[in-house]
């Protein structure tokens, strides 16, 4: 039996007598007494039931009453039963003491926290009418704006609480984000150390600092501060992600999934951090795993998602057998993706028993897509998001078929080539290709020199023109621009070693397809991660990668701490070439001028 029910069954028999003091008075004894073990769930809400009807019958103490009532109900975050506890907790109070400034605080924090920010809007707005001088409230609104998309007002706040209290360190961690944002860092870097220097032990704001020293590239330096938050406070999940984050962008892998385990232990449902751990599995070539966490990327809870389901009235497929049955394959994240995962098709239709596949696209790949068709029998539409599609049993991520495939055990070879060049284009760009075959051997070599800006780490992984410069100096080398729309850009840096097709790359075709007919006609492609190089190894080209310090999964099936022991998985016989010190392309290039020089010598023996 258990010891705390006589008290429960007690301060219960008082709280239904309405003896409200005496209930709360017992129910916090019993509570006190469950200290350092499980108290049961009872417990608590009777705890908490007691505490608001103590609040309404004592006005007197309705403020300090409920703001702790509330907090409790947070804490417990028992989902939509504590959203509706809290609400109601709020609602309540407020319609009590509607001049309570202070109230009006804590109910807009509550629902900022909750996205219900026409509330949160209301409450901060009746705080600063009650007090102007709330810098707290102006700080809080300031938060509120950013997260409405107005940038300026949002400014604006946070300044308006920094006049108010120039000592205030949550404004100047805000200000230091806000101008973080806008790439301002010397101004951004001055908030963040005067935030500090107000309050050394603010969790947040060293998380902020380390955050920003992150996203400057100063890795190293972002360790203390992450630690520092982790001391302060051990349950304060977001360090553990940003500090693996920090482990990953430093290639210490098995640190990384320590941490990125850590804050899923304090907080299971921490989609964020169920997401990394997918990264620094499948980084690791631990797929089984890997792709079950990867799964997450798609929740809604997540702040920055590139995965998001479409509007069908058909289910998303569970792994539900499909004999009969038509499976839609949706796409989500890059082109590269797309290209990457559409190896699977044949597989996935046999392993599930699908008999018929169908699979939407990126426009720029629907050329492309429509001739796997030929490849995959049971392939019978290929559309894009806004083509009509017949009626479907299911849908899935096209990122989830290895996924699926791994749960219905199949083996998944690697094949390629499983994209096919239009015959016609190679034929048009044949001509141009054979004259420079005459004299001594040529080595033709297409460059992929830059990815879309859009990538949040493109400044990481493109190198631009300017570091290819090490390969000119590479005789009997002739190089072909695979970047469409830099055509006078790419032959200003080439000169006399490039190939001007004599007009932009897929000008006078579909999207991919004079560049997949050139691909073809290559002996091998350089270039950085981008969907050149998914294509180029779908087409069955080698391929020559140059990586970024921290590497990408897409690209590394299994790495060693030091980067330097790695195999590639997707595409066979492609070459990576990672940077061995962060942010050097000039040993990169060297070593891939190197291979070229090799690459000339067998050509000449041959």
């Amino acid at each position: 039996m258990n010891p705390q029910a006589p008290s429960l069954a007690t301060a219960t028999s008082l709280f239904e007598r309405q003896r409200y003091f005496d209930a709360v008075m017992l129910s916090r004894d019993v509570f006190n007494a469950a200290a350092g073990r499980p108290c049961p769930d009872e417990i608590q809400w009777l705890r908490l039931s007691i505490e608001c009807r103590l609040a309404l019958q004592l006005p007197e103490q309705t403020e300090a009453l409920f703001i702790r009532l509330a907090s409790l109900l947070q804490a417990q975050r028992k989902g939509a039963d504590a959203t509706d506890a809290v609400a109601d907790c709020y609602r309540q109070a407020l319609a009590a003491c509607p001049d309570n400034a202070n109230l009006h605080l804590h109910a807009g924090v509550y629902y900022f926290w909750e996205k219900q920010l026409p509330l949160a809007e209301q409450c901060y707005l009746e705080t600063l009418r009650l007090e102007p001088e709330n810098y707290i409230a102006h700080n809080n609104l300031g938060n509120l704006r950013k997260e409405q998309g107005d940038i300026d007002a949002a400014f604006e706040a946070y300044q308006q609480a920094l006049q108010i209290n120039p000592q205030y360190a949550e404004a100047h961690s805000n200000l230091g984000n806000w101008y973080k944002d806008r790439k301002r860092f010397a101004e951004a870097e001055t908030h963040y150390l005067k935030a500090l220097a107000l309050r050394p032990d603010f969790v947040e704001g060293r998380n902020n600092y380390g955050v920003f020293l992150q996203d400057t590239e100063r890795h190293e330096e972002s360790l203390p501060h992450f630690e520092h938050a982790m001391a302060i406070d051990p349950q304060y999940t977001p360090a553990y992600l940003n500090l693996g984050g920090t482990m990953m962008n430093l290639r210490r892998h098995a640190d990384a999934e320590r941490l990125y385990r850590r804050a899923l232990a304090l907080r299971p449902d921490y989609s964020e951090a169920s997401f990394n751990l997918g990264l620094c599995l499948l980084m690791q070539g631990r797929m089984e795993e890997g792709w079950e966490c990867f799964e997450v990327r798609a929740n809604p809870d997540r702040k920055v998602r590139m995965s998001f389901a479409p509007r069908y009235p058909f289910p998303r497929w569970q792994g539900e057998p499909l004999q009969g049955k038509t499976l839609l394959l949706w796409p989500e994240q890059g082109i590269g993706d797309q290209i990457m995962c559409a190896r699977y098709l044949l597989e996935i239709k046999a392993a599930s028993g699908a008999e018929r596949i169908v699979i939407v696209c990126h426009p720029a790949l629907h050329s492309l897509f429509t001739r796997l068709r030929g490849f995959v029998p049971g392939v019978d539409v290929v559309a894009g998001e806004k083509d009509s599609i017949p009626w479907c049993d299911y849908w899935t991520f096209i990122m989830s078929v290895p996924w699926h495939l791994q749960k219905l055990g199949a083996v998944v070879p690697p094949h390629t080539p499983y994209l096919t060049a239009q015959d016609e284009q190679r034929r048009l760009l044949r001509p141009l290709l054979e004259s420079l075959n005459a004299g001594q051997p040529v080595l033709k070599v297409g460059l992929a020199w830059k990815g879309s800006t859009l990538h949040a780490r493109d400044h990481l992984r493109s190198p631009g023109l300017a570091p290819f410069t090490r390969l000119l100096e590479v005789q009997g080398i002739r190089f072909f621009n695979l970047i469409p729309n830099t055509r006078e850009e790419f032959s200003a840096w080439a000169g006399d070693a490039g190939v001007d097709l004599g007009h932009e790359l897929d000008q006078f075709s579909g999207r991919f397809e004079e560049t997949a007919a050139l691909i073809k006609e290559l002996d091998v492609v350089i270039g950085c991660d981008t969907s050149l190089v998914h294509l180029t190894g779908a087409l069955g080209t080698p391929a020559w990668l140059v990586l970024e310090f921290a590497g990408e999964w897409r690209w590394v099936y299994r790495a060693t701490e030091d980067g330097n022991d790695v195999e590639q998985h997707w595409y066979p016989g492609q070459r990576l070439f990672r940077q061995n010190r962060r942010g050097d392309w000039a040993d990169v290039f060297e070593r891939v001028a190197q291979a070229l020089q090799q690459e000339m010598a067998n050509a000449g023996s041959r």
